[in-house]
């Protein structure tokens, strides 16, 4: 009997051994779990073909969808289209992008109230393409604002005017700097490629 309770004690001991190590690898395994999963989901959005719908394709670039009207997205965009005179244009055609490949490539409208922006996109379901998109109604809405600060920014070379004295530049100036039809008086001399006029008191050197 005595050899049986030992027996009985050390078995349930083992047991308890065992039920401690399964208890311990479950628990280590759990956040791993988590973890992974974590990853997982991160992978599922990496490409715009993983999207399950438009909503996804916008919280992933930022941007906050706030609700939906069949064709028109509200949202709350991340960025203005400008941000210290420096274009988003980049930003908002990858948003374009992911909506209209999340849709298959129908029209739609991103609508940011609060920031007064209209995004009108125009897709070919036939192509899969996007034939247009307009800002507040305007086409190539990038290109026309950069060109408007392009002016705004320009800084115009200020005109000098200048008060010639000398007879003999007002001449040249009058002949199209054509010195060949000038006659600038006797010329006495010719040293290191100047033309000397002593009497008339000047040199005159042509650089062609």
């Amino acid at each position: 009997m005595k050899g049986r309770r030992k027996i009985s004690k050390i078995t349930i001991i083992i047991l308890l051994v065992i039920a401690i190590i399964i208890s311990l690898i479950i628990y280590s395994a759990i956040p791993k779990k988590r973890k992974a999963s974590s990853k997982e989901k991160v992978n599922e959005i990496s490409s715009p073909k993983d999207f399950k719908n438009e909503g996804e394709a916008i919280d992933f670039t930022g941007s906050k969808l706030l609700s939906q009207n069949k064709n028109n997205f509200y949202v709350s965009l991340k960025y203005e289209t400008y941000t210290n005179q420096m274009s988003n244009q980049k930003y908002y055609l990858t948003l374009i992008s992911y909506v209209a490949q999340t849709r298959g490539y129908k029209s739609f409208n991103i609508i940011d109230e609060e920031k007064n922006i209209n995004i009108e996109v125009t897709c070919d379901l036939e192509s899969k393409e996007i034939r247009n998109y307009k800002i507040n109604g305007v086409s190539n809405y990038f290109g026309k604002e950069d060109s408007k600060l392009a002016i705004e920014n320009y800084t115009k070379t200020p005109e000098i005017s200048l008060n010639i004295q000398s007879d003999v530049i007002k001449r040249t100036i009058n002949q199209n700097w054509q010195y060949k039809n000038i006659n600038y008086g006797t010329m006495e001399s010719v040293f290191d490629e100047r033309k000397i006029y002593f009497e008339e008191g000047y040199d005159v050197r042509v650089i062609e």
